[in-house]
């Protein structure tokens, strides 16, 4: 697992989300407003992007990463995201 900055690690705790969600969130995103829109309501595109992104940075051996207390499990990463989407009412 990469190095999770406090900011960051702090907004995962916050959000009930894995650290590497919120770390791709962060990533992708330019401020606050936009980190928490992303967060709450995604488009499809950056939930696949999110997640995509979380499954490269998460330890090889995580079976599952949470957002917003929604699993993700290490399988069809694809069809995760359009669960996902739905999950957390991404437009």
């Amino acid at each position: 697992m990469i190095y999770i900055p406090d900011g960051v690690a702090k907004f995962a705790a916050a959000h009930n989300t894995s650290p590497v969600i919120a770390y791709a969130i962060f990533e992708m995103t330019t401020d606050v407003i936009e980190e928490e829109r992303v967060w709450g309501r995604p488009t499809h595109a950056e939930v696949r992007t999110v997640l995509r992104r979380a499954w490269q940075l998460a330890d090889p051996g995580q079976e599952a990463i949470y957002w917003n207390g929604c699993a993700s499990r290490r399988i069809n990463i694809i069809e995760q995201a359009r669960s996902a989407a739905v999950a957390i009412g991404a437009s």
